[in-house]
């Protein structure tokens, strides 16, 4: 029988938020070798839901070891440019295709963890992250996560619930024991429409949660009313920490890393978490949460955003004002240092769109000693790019079309068609580049460009 390299719940990529049971179910199969059933199930499921790489990989892994192996090389292909894979990933993924291709490779069906040196997503400005047994998205980092204990697919997708704002208060019984099993003391639990608030040793007066409440769904409206997301059919947690320390207590528990000391939050999307530092006494900071939020709803709602979309967009909201119930502006925010400080202002004078446009999220997110400063310059650049479409009118619908492509449609050259749209909302096909950078010289750099 041919063996087959069979890897899941390691690959740094979301599982989307909705029917998590069901895919537990189908994981459980696809462990106990009951193949025909994981390639039917994943099609039901699929005639409902968006794909996530977990669910492409075990139907593809699969129809391998079914002896049905014809068009598994184009999809492990498909894979390998729609998906945001480490260095390890890939190489792990063109193994498994060689696998299926009859080569002989060590059967590694029960691995849970992957190798720490693979990177994670990072829509960060600093820093270097390990390895975790599925994505988290770290708004800031400055040292290495540590995986304390491995947390399994099966365990996360359990921590799932739809929302029934009729059975609120089983809701509130599901998460308690939930979070009494984590052994928190003195914590706060309330829920809100499609929101489950915690707070640790932090009190949140009636009026302050009234406020919090009211800003995650303001932009859990608009995210779903002016960009077509779909609204989460589970609970969305959110874990408001006080500090690093206590940031840093939740995810060693729940999550089972140990966070940078200088992460300012994460979401999980297996089990729909979002936690971050967004509370001090007397005033909610929610950018962070409002920035993984938009991640959350995104991964629920498209199969594959590029990078400099995905974090431009997140990024974008996370300093924000709201203009009303239905208008929520950008504005001008600290990622804008990273187009002014000292040799990244002369990589962003000289770096082109397409050079943007042409990073996958490997490059995008790439974190070594020597570019850990360019990832920050590429988050910096997708933001201001956002604000720019936001300034001329045009950031709606231009998300809506660069949302609607997808790798698979533009594998062969997708830099032309994103830059084709870029242009099409912004200068018409004239100098985007000398155009777009004298905007944000003009409206935010103007004494404030630095050279080495």
């Amino acid at each position: 029988m041919k063996k087959l390299i069979l890897v899941f719940v390691v690959f740094s990529t979301t599982l989307a938020n909705v029917n998590c049971q069901t895919i537990s179910r189908i994981d459980t199969n696809f462990k106990a070798g009951h193949y025909q059933m994981v390639v039917d199930e994943i099609d039901i499921y699929l005639k409902h839901h968006l794909p996530t790489l977990n669910l492409d990989l075990m139907k593809i892994s699969s129809l391998c070891l079914l002896g049905k192996s014809t068009s598994s090389n184009e999809a492990y292909d498909y894979i390998i440019h729609a998906y945001r894979l480490s260095g390890n990933d890939e190489l792990l993924i063109n193994q498994m295709k060689s696998s299926c291709d009859g080569q002989t490779i060590e059967n590694l069906h029960n691995i849970t963890a992957a190798t720490p040196s693979a990177s994670v997503k990072l829509p960060g400005i600093s820093g270097k992250l390990g390895r975790t047994t599925h994505q988290f998205s770290l708004a800031k980092a400055g040292d290495t996560v540590k995986i304390i204990h491995p947390i399994t697919y099966a365990e996360l997708g359990a921590r799932c619930l739809m929302v029934d704002t009729n059975k609120t208060d089983s809701a509130k019984l599901f998460y308690s024991r939930l979070y009494d099993s984590f052994k928190f003391k003195n914590y706060e639990l309330n829920i809100s429409g499609s929101f489950v608030i915690t707070t640790i040793g932090l009190h949140i007066s009636k009026d302050e949660f009234n406020s919090i409440v009211a800003k995650l769904n303001t932009y859990y409206k608009f995210y779903i009313n002016q960009y077509g997301m779909q609204a989460s059919h589970n609970y969305i947690q959110i874990f408001l920490a006080a500090d690093a320390k206590e940031l840093n207590k939740f995810s060693s528990k729940v999550h089972g890393f140990r966070s940078p000391s200088y992460s300012l939050g994460y979401s999980s999307f297996e089990d729909n978490c979002i936690a971050s530092i967004a509370y001090v006494a007397g005033k909610p900071l929610m950018g962070s949460t409002c920035h993984e939020l938009f991640h959350i709803l995104s991964h629920n709602s498209f199969r594959s955003l590029p990078p400099w979309l995905e974090e431009g967009m997140a990024s974008l909201y996370e300093v924000s004002e709201i203009k009303s119930d239905s208008t929520i502006s950008g504005s001008n925010s600290w990622r804008l240092q990273f187009l002014a400080y000292h040799h990244l202002s002369v990589q962003f004078k000289t770096m082109r769109l397409n050079e943007l446009l042409s990073k996958n999220w490997q490059t995008f997110n790439k974190t070594d000693e020597k570019h850990w400063s360019n990832q920050s310059l590429n988050y910096a650049y997708s933001r201001y790019l956002m604000l720019y479409l936001q300034q001329m009118g045009t950031l709606v619908p231009f998300f809506k079309e660069a949302s609607s492509y997808s790798y698979m449609n533009i594998v062969i050259d997708p830099v032309t068609d994103y830059e084709n749209i870029v242009n099409k909302y912004t200068t018409k096909l004239q100098n985007f580049d000398e155009l777009f950078k004298a905007w944000v010289y003009k409206q935010y750099l103007a004494n404030k460009y630095l050279t080495d």
